[in-house]
């Protein structure tokens, strides 16, 4: 069978940094299946670094695409909705029986939207390399398809959730090829510098439940074998001229005897690689930060969130202010350089909690910039909030639409504040830890440190601005 893979645009705000590793792993597993596959990436492929291509010539590429093709698979973040629900309606236009199957969070988090709107036919919940051969083994007979949901005469199916799978390394490595893979390598991150970088996911799931977060792999991790990884990043190395790893797991610490058995055998590899990594600052400790800095991970990203306790408690974060002081002091006594995600307006915030986390962070040193709280499908916060959100949107589909849209407003305000006030506070926030002497210093030192002279570099001087000024 013929499949067109569609990777539809993100945002126009960032660069093209991330390979779809969904895509690409169901991309391979089709390709060993024996079927032809070939992928139209739009996020990939612009006008120019912060410009999608025209509508025009997206709809001619598509046009030409799928015309020698027997079905459509095409998978994104939420924040992609918009893109899907316009790609799916132009293919429709086109071949009007062209069979469209929906992946990734999309179709996870909200299966039965994603089939009344989106103008697909069939949606893959979770991962889709088992399902994906197996619904096309069986098109006329979708009933027996575990993992997915589907429409047949005009009704609704949901099928039975597919067990996740257990033995990663099973799994093939993505293809690469398929993709306009140079355009994810040079858009390399601030860790990274200059060199030439790739995501890579070594654990699937995670077993914490932060009210603002989804879980499509699930709450019980699985590691891919040290031996896997570590042959994937070999392939990586010779073939693409890879020197940079982003470990892209939700939680890459959870398990502290794989972590270190992971670095210790990448040492002995003599991989001549750098790489990142996210964890918790709850399952961290000296010892399993001393090995991944011995193995040449030079950057840690930690969930911090918020500088209020009270705020954290309400995220149902599961982790203390202390945790996070004592997370940041061990990441630095070893020398790994870290980073601390930060929300603003969580229900429950205002002024006084606000206040405490910029004194928070200046305190403990931790640069970063505020996202706005945004309630994604699949999460407690966006149950929680669904009648006040069609309230404002007047339906699910159009508060999903709007996901696409930068973080320059609260889609949502869950405060009880007035817009106008968040808005001030953010800026506010923001603008005290920017022009802190004491943050600008330690921010620059830690950009050189982790990319020597890398960090020498046109681009990757705009990258420090940003991280350092937010512009």
């Amino acid at each position: 069978m013929k499949i067109l893979i569609i990777n539809p645009p993100g945002r126009e705000t960032s660069l093209p940094s991330n390979f779809p590793l969904g895509l690409g792993y169901v991309a391979k597993a089709l390709q060993n299946d024996n079927h032809e596959v070939k992928v139209l990436d739009f996020d990939a492929i612009r006008e120019s670094p912060t410009k999608f291509l025209s509508k025009e010539i997206m709809k001619e590429m598509i046009k030409i695409n799928i015309s020698d093709c027997d079905i459509v698979f095409i998978g994104g973040l939420t924040n992609s909705y918009i893109w899907i629900k316009w790609i799916n309606k132009i293919i429709k236009e086109i071949i009007p029986n062209m069979k469209i199957v929906v992946g990734n969070t999309v179709a996870s988090t909200i299966p039965e939207i994603a089939l009344r709107y989106l103008n697909c036919d069939i949606a893959v919940r979770y991962e889709g390399e088992i399902t994906g051969i197996e619904l096309l083994n069986n098109l006329n007979n979708l009933k027996f398809v575990k993992g997915i949901s589907y429409k047949k005469d005009g009704k609704i199916f949901h099928n039975q959730d597919r067990e996740f799978i257990k033995d990663l390394d099973k799994v093939d490595f993505p293809a690469w090829d398929l993709f306009p893979i140079n355009k994810y390598l040079e858009n390399c991150d601030t860790a990274s510098g200059t060199l030439r970088a790739m995501n890579v996911i070594a654990v699937r799931g995670c077993p914490f439940n932060c009210n603002y977060c989804c879980k499509t792999f699930g709450r019980k991790t699985r590691e891919r074998s040290p031996e896997n990884i570590i042959k994937e990043i070999k392939f990586l190395y010779d073939k693409y001229g890879v020197r940079y790893i982003n470990f892209s797991d939700d939680h890459f610490t959870i398990n502290k005897k794989f972590v270190i058995d992971f670095c210790k055998k990448l040492i002995e590899s003599k991989i001549n690689i750098k790489w990142s990594a996210a964890a918790r600052v709850n399952t961290i400790d000296e010892e399993i930060l001393f090995w991944m800095k011995k193995a040449k991970c030079n950057f840690i990203g930690y969930g911090v969130e918020s500088g209020s306790q009270k705020i954290l408690d309400n995220m149902n974060k599961m982790q203390t202010l202390e945790m996070i002081e004592k997370g940041f002091k061990i990441s630095r006594k070893v020398g790994i350089n870290e980073v601390g995600s930060l929300m603003i307006g969580y229900p429950g915030e205002t002024r006084e909690t606000i206040n405490e986390t910029v004194n928070f962070c200046i305190r403990n040193n931790i640069p970063g910039n505020f996202f706005y709280t945004t309630a994604y499908p699949g999460t407690k916060l966006y149950n929680d909030w669904k009648d006040k959100i069609i309230e404002k949107y007047g339906s699910e589909d159009k508060y999903l639409e709007a996901l696409n849209n930068p973080n320059l407003k609260p889609l949502m305000n869950f405060t009880d504040m007035s817009d106008e006030e968040l808005i001030k506070l953010k800026k506010w926030a923001e603008n005290k830890l920017r022009k802190n002497i004491k943050l600008i210093i330690h921010r620059i030192f830690k950009y050189f440190k982790a990319t020597g002279l890398q960090g020498f570099n046109k681009s990757a001087f705009i990258r420090m601005r940003m991280i350092i000024f937010g512009k």
